[in-house]
């Protein structure tokens, strides 16, 4: 299988140069189940985070499907990804329903 999204040398620092992540990598093919697990402040979520795009590496690259994903335009990344954080608050009183249309929305206008 084709891999789709990959990570290579991903270093992230944070504050005072406080390393969460270190040369870490990973490739990910569709289809597979993939769990990643540590303690408490190991750098799972900021992984995640810099593969989804929304945490900026120090070092190394994220790719989906062979592309930097900094030059993936936010419509494409929004259609092939979905991010959930560990804690999501909303603070208008909306229903699931409207949660779930709100997730829809770069697929608008698409058959």
């Amino acid at each position: 299988m084709t891999v789709r999204l990959r990570g290579s040398g991903l270093t992230v620092r944070v504050g005072e140069g406080r390393t969460i992540l270190d040369d870490a990598s990973i490739a990910i093919r569709s289809g597979e189940v993939h769990a990643l697990v540590g303690p408490n402040g190991a750098g799972k979520s900021t992984l995640f985070g810099v593969l989804a795009g929304d945490v900026t590496a120090q070092a190394g690259a994220v790719e989906l499907d062979g592309q930097p994903i900094e030059r993936v335009k936010p419509r494409t990344l929004a259609q092939q990804r979905a991010v959930l954080l560990q804690e999501n608050t909303v603070t208008f009183p909306f229903s699931a329903e409207q949660v779930v249309r709100m997730g829809r929305t770069p697929w608008a206008r698409t058959p």
